[in-house]
């Protein structure tokens, strides 16, 4: 794995994010951007009982993001949502995405009975999988399309 370090943010750095941000918007996604549009009005900024983000750094580089939010599609309690992933190309494969996602299901195991979240990339699909996700039934008004059932918190 690369030397990677994986820290929770208190306050995120938005100026750390812009290569992500660019990167991400290069290859069609716009969830960095949705993720530092919501930062930054205050909508969402994973900090309500139960929520996290987490950036992965090598060296001064921020190179990856991952947030955990109560799931804000369902009525239900237990569910949270992994939200916002991204790790820059030169960085995937090489344990950085795991190493944020294992830290998120650490995470929520203490809040949630299970955790979900919604990819439309067949790449993300088989990464998700991987690391102990099931694919839901295909259902195009469903909010999710992934989730792992987790002990009881």
């Amino acid at each position: 794995m690369t030397n990677v370090r994986i820290v929770e943010c208190k306050r995120l750095d938005l100026a750390a994010l812009q290569k992500l941000l660019r990167e991400s918007e290069e290859e069609g996604h716009r969830h960095i951007r949705r993720l530092i549009r919501d930062y930054e009005s205050g909508a969402n900024r994973f900090d309500k009982s139960g929520e996290a983000l987490w950036t992965a750094s090598v060296g001064e580089t921020t190179v990856g993001v991952c947030g955990l939010n109560r799931d804000p599609y369902s009525a239900a309690d237990g569910i949270g949502r992994l939200r916002r992933m991204y790790v820059m190309r030169d960085f995937r494969r090489r344990g950085v995405g795991s190493a944020l996602v294992r830290e998120a299901i650490r995470e929520a195991r203490k809040h949630y009975g299970s955790l979900a979240l919604k990819t439309d990339n067949p790449a993300a699909d088989s990464f998700y999988q991987s690391l102990g996700f099931q694919e839901l039934p295909p259902d195009p008004n469903a909010s999710a399309t992934h989730l792992m059932v987790l002990e009881e918190p």
